[in-house]
């Protein structure tokens, strides 16, 4: 009997601490606690202070592309008592700063999941259920991983219910964020998407400088640089669209020979962002961000409401309590040869068909997608 009254003690305590508002602790004192997921060929980990995916990585290779973190001293202001970016988080709720009401109100940067505990309520050896409320903001998010029985991919399938008597829109982008050692100025980026802006002109008439992937045009006359190369000293990030049925994007480095991927639903994600992060001239972040949103909050509200770019907006409403699934794949490999080009990725419900080509040949990868 006393067992059972500490467990269900433990349990409220935990529960409560996840109901919490924007800068609420891991009551334990741990800050950093760390649930981890593993088959025969790969181990994958996420952080419950901040829900963030910290580690994905083969057994037989420790190199881990999610290492990237912010100090607490780095973090915006609004987001000091909460838990710090690293790997990849998700932005939801807002992609970007809160306005000057919203900071008053105590809204975080990017959000509240990325900056409060999340409560972990199924673990598995392969799969792991957890959720977090995002009390200040009306709404709750909870997310299924599973890792593949057999292969070096896990899926992640997330409920995104607005707790409002009203319908809102509700932002979201995957924030994933590389760093050292797997990126380099080696590394290479591709994706499946088309046309894009450049961050840096907005909220000027960014319209009028649009790309085609891979280019980025960065200044006004025309000078374009092509983001499937990682050797830039300057920041910049690259919005795009997706217009296939599915999005990807890839980050390859021919060092270690290792590919990270991620695979989507466009009608999920329409949109993604490449965020090249440097320091003193020094590449340090490399974001693969892909979300519902091509602005962020920091552009005028008028502006985010009305974009209609090739028929791709803004906008993600959820009605009055009521709940909307979304979901992502995102796969690690390991290949004998270094890949030129991806030529494509090919999703169907039971598995995932990489295309590329090496120096030598043309080449195929299939991936299960027994879960």
């Amino acid at each position: 009997m006393k067992v059972l009254l500490q467990s269900l003690v433990v349990s409220i305590f935990v529960l409560a601490s996840s109901c919490k508002g924007s800068g609420n602790k891991n009551m334990s004192g741990d800050k950093d606690t760390i649930v981890s997921l593993g088959n025969a060929v790969s181990e994958v980990s996420f952080s419950q202070w901040g829900g963030a995916l910290v580690s994905f990585h083969l057994k037989n290779d420790s190199v881990n592309p999610f290492t990237w973190s912010l100090q607490q001293a780095d973090m915006p202001e609004n987001n000091k008592n909460g838990a710090p970016f690293r790997g990849h988080f998700i932005c939801t709720g807002r992609w970007g700063g809160p306005t000057p009401g919203e900071i008053k109100s105590g809204i975080p940067h990017n959000g509240e999941p990325s900056n409060v505990w999340w409560l972990l309520k199924e673990k598995t050896t392969r799969s792991i259920v957890m959720e977090c409320n995002a009390k200040l903001e009306g709404f709750g998010l909870e997310r299924e991983v599973v890792l593949s029985a057999e292969a070096t991919l896990f899926k992640v399938t997330e409920t995104f219910r607005n707790n409002l008597n009203i319908a809102r829109n509700l932002p979201i982008v995957q924030h994933a964020t590389l760093a050292a050692p797997f990126l380099d100025t080696l590394v290479t980026i591709q994706s499946n998407a088309t046309r894009g802006f450049n961050q840096n002109y907005v909220p000027d008439n960014f319209l009028k400088y649009e790309s085609e992937w891979p280019y980025l045009l960065t200044d006004t006359l025309g000078k374009a640089i092509d983001l499937r190369r990682s050797n830039y000293q300057d920041s910049f990030v690259g919005t795009f669209i997706i217009t296939d049925s599915i999005g990807w994007v890839t980050a390859y480095n021919p060092k270690y020979k290792l590919l990270l991927g991620y695979v989507w639903k466009t009608k999920d994600y329409p949109w993604l962002h490449i965020w090249h992060g440097t320091k003193d001239g020094k590449l340090t972040a490399k974001g693969l961000e892909f979300g519902t949103t091509g602005l962020g909050d920091t552009s005028p509200l008028e502006q985010r409401f009305l974009l209609n770019f090739y028929g791709v907006t803004n906008l993600n409403y959820v009605d009055a309590n009521t709940s909307v699934n979304k979901s992502y794949i995102c796969f690690l490999l390991n290949l004998d040869d270094n890949i030129k080009e991806i030529k494509g990725i090919i999703m169907k419900p039971e598995n995932l068909t990489l295309q590329f080509t090496t120096a030598k040949t043309a080449e195929t990868k299939t991936l299960n997608l027994k879960f």
